[in-house]
């Protein structure tokens, strides 16, 4: 019997260190693969349908109703005071005490009053207890009445300035569509200026689990050009993982260098993909996405750091909008659109001629992680 409990507390840790194994493994997975997140590119019916006018995006804002608050600031002001001031150990004092009274007069008057002792034991047992609940029954109304009268003006303050902060954005909301209308209108129309400023802003809202950063430039409305700072591999690809043994421990073992690039490979290369389809979406007169990537690295003579572009590619439209997110190759992109980059037989991308179009991209954008 002792044998088959340690046998089967032995396959519990063993199943538990699997799972957490299995959950480190999932999780280096998603990070190394979140440039499959990628938007779908829109039609050209969507694009047309950004020069409509929206209506208000929040529900009308309503009123506040005075009484309807008072009543409901009231009513949570009792909760907070009921729920901070909990009488229950004094009540089961009490109760006790009740109890003790009631059997001690009951004893003691039995023979004497008979039925009556009974009664005038739980008339007694139960005199403090109610004399006592009433109490401060009136103390917490009091209390309460003190803590809203002190705080309801302010109370009824914010709610105003709430809807009348409702009621602005509700103002506001035509002159808001007509010049999103108007800025929308200058990108579709290919407008330098505002492709680039698009671009910029979608770059900006992109959300990764680590951070970097592009630069945006646009030379005329079928033309873009990002530069891309990409991270680390320290900072992305651990050098070990967990292994679960039969025991039921987890130890860390080393990767392989070999294991890291390809990670590493597959993360950076899979960002181009996701950065050039989120600015096929943001500028719809883009047909050319040029983008060019680059790291910081350590030189091993000067231990100085450096910057060191590791890929550039140039994607098309009519090519994106084929990717399909889920199983598209970044690798084979880069071949189709006859990339530049320097891929050893260890996985390890090493450094590249800088494109001769860097200079010429001054805009700056934060891809935030």
């Amino acid at each position: 019997m002792a044998a088959r409990q340690r046998r089967a507390e032995r396959e519990t840790l063993k199943a538990q260190a699997e799972q957490e194994v299995m959950e480190e493994a999932r999780e280096h997975e998603d990070l190394i693969n979140c440039w499959r997140q990628m938007p779908a590119l829109p039609t050209d019916a969507e694009y047309r349908a950004s020069l409509n006018e929206r209506p208000f995006a929040w529900p009308v804002p309503q009123a506040p109703d005075e009484a309807q608050e008072r009543r409901q600031f009231r009513e949570e002001i009792q909760r907070r005071v009921l729920r901070d001031r909990s009488d229950g150990g004094r009540f089961i004092l009490l109760g006790v005490l009740a109890i003790l009274i009631f059997k001690g007069v009951d004893n003691q008057l039995q023979e004497a009053m008979g039925s009556g002792a009974a009664v005038l034991g739980l008339s007694l047992g139960l005199g403090p207890v109610i004399a006592f609940g009433l109490k401060r029954s009136l103390e917490i109304q009091r209390f309460c009445s003190e803590r809203f009268e002190e705080h309801w003006p302010k109370h009824w303050q914010a709610a105003q300035r709430a809807f009348a902060a409702k009621q602005q954005a509700l103002l506001d909301w035509p002159l808001e569509e007509r010049e999103r209308i108007e800025f929308a209108r200058r990108i579709l129309d290919g407008e330098v200026e505002a492709v680039e400023e698009a671009v910029s802003t979608c770059l900006e809202e992109l959300d990764f689990p680590f951070e970097t950063q592009a630069r945006v430039g646009v030379d005329d409305s079928l033309r873009a050009y990002i530069l891309l700072d990409l991270p680390e591999i320290e900072d992305v690809i651990p050098e070990v993982k967990s292994r679960a043994l039969a025991n039921g421990t987890v130890k860390e073992v080393r990767r392989t260098r070999q294991d890291r690039n390809a990670d590493y490979l597959t993360l950076v290369s899979g960002l181009a993909l996701q950065i050039g389809r989120s600015a096929f979406c943001a500028g719809p007169t883009l047909q050319t996405i040029h983008v060019a990537a680059y790291t910081q690295r350590r030189s091993r003579g000067t231990g100085a750091v450096r910057d060191e572009y590791v890929y550039e590619v140039a994607l098309e439209r009519k090519e994106s909008a084929r990717w399909a997110a889920a199983t598209v190759d970044p690798l084979e992109v880069f071949n189709v659109a006859k990339g530049r980059y320097d891929l050893r037989d260890n996985q390890e991308l090493k450094a590249i001629s800088p494109p001769d179009w860097t200079a010429d991209v001054t805009g700056g954008s934060e891809v935030a992680g």
